[in-house]
């Protein structure tokens, strides 16, 4: 890791950069654990609707289907259900 700052490497948009990058450098699963490191909080769901949206986006359906499952627990919205159903077509 190039930023040796810590300050810097616990801001959110450092934390969602990384995980966008990670997703699009094929890991996504790097990204999920970068969600799974937030305190539940509205950073952790801006988070982890950018990890749906861009998993999704990218192929990575396995890791769109685990984030919108945890979107639809957490708010019942319909464009969840079809991200999850999507996913697992």
């Amino acid at each position: 890791d190039a930023v040796q700052n810590e300050e810097i490497k616990n801001e959110f948009s450092y934390i969602a950069w990384k995980a966008k990058t990670k997703i699009h450098c094929g890991k996504p699963q790097l990204a999920w654990e970068a969600y799974l490191s937030l305190d539940a909080s509205s950073k952790s769901y801006t988070l982890l609707q950018m990890i749906a949206n861009v998993a999704y986006q990218m192929g990575y359906f396995f890791y769109a289907l685990k984030a919108f499952d945890v979107l639809e627990r957490l708010d019942p919205s319909p464009e969840y259900w079809e991200g999850k159903r999507g996913a697992c077509v």
